[in-house]
């Protein structure tokens, strides 16, 4: 009777060794969500990184509904190319690694935007194109725009060629920071604006 007693005894024990003896699990190694705030950069004094994902988004969401409410009214029944053209960081003190940051994603989430998808393509500027040409093939295509060749830009109607120019700006005060974007569309063949918009986010610690 002792042994049938004693056996619930050395199971009990049997198992509480042996979640004693589990592998030891590494820590975070410093890993925390993209939305938290660490204790670092909520004193640095800048614009946090949540922030800075959060402001993009909300810009890039707008600026494709606005683009796209704009393309349906002014060129019905066509689809625009739109070029990435000048964005230029005119902040105060948004460091050009961050601004940078702001304005590629801006890009990438226009670029997947089902918003424009249908009436407008975005595509990066010949400059860039030219220069992986020149690396990868060894030649640069020096015909303009609406020519054609094996490697040359492709043909295209100028009238529906859009440069889309942007400049972002900073308003700082003390514990407080406004950001205002201005985004312009610039139609290739006359030089006119078809487009402009401006974009504010404002944070204060």
């Amino acid at each position: 009777m002792r042994a049938l007693f004693a056996l619930p005894l050395l199971i009990s024990t049997f198992f509480t060794l042996s979640a004693c003896q589990e592998a030891p699990r590494g820590d975070s190694g410093g890993r925390v969500s993209v939305g938290s705030t660490t204790p670092g950069e909520a004193n640095s004094g800048l614009m946090r990184t949540a922030d800075l994902v959060t402001a993009s988004d909300d810009v890039a969401l707008a600026l494709a509904q606005d683009v796209d409410q704009m393309v349906t009214q002014d060129f019905t029944g066509q689809r625009v190319t739109i070029v990435f053209g000048d964005l230029m960081n005119k902040t105060s003190k948004m460091s050009t690694t961050d601004f940078e940051f702001v304005r590629d994603r801006i890009k990438s989430k226009l670029m997947d935007s089902r918003i424009v998808r249908d009436n407008a393509r975005f595509v990066e500027n010949r400059s860039r194109r030219e220069s992986l040409r020149q690396r990868e093939l060894g030649q640069t295509g020096d015909q303009k725009i609406g020519h054609t060749s094996d490697l040359s830009q492709p043909a295209v109607n100028e009238e529906f060629f859009l440069f889309l120019n942007g400049n972002m700006y900073s308003v700082d005060r003390p514990d407080t920071r406004l950001y205002y974007l201005k985004f312009e569309l610039m139609r290739s063949s006359t030089g006119e604006t078809v487009f402009s918009k401006d974009y504010e986010v404002k944070y204060g610690r």
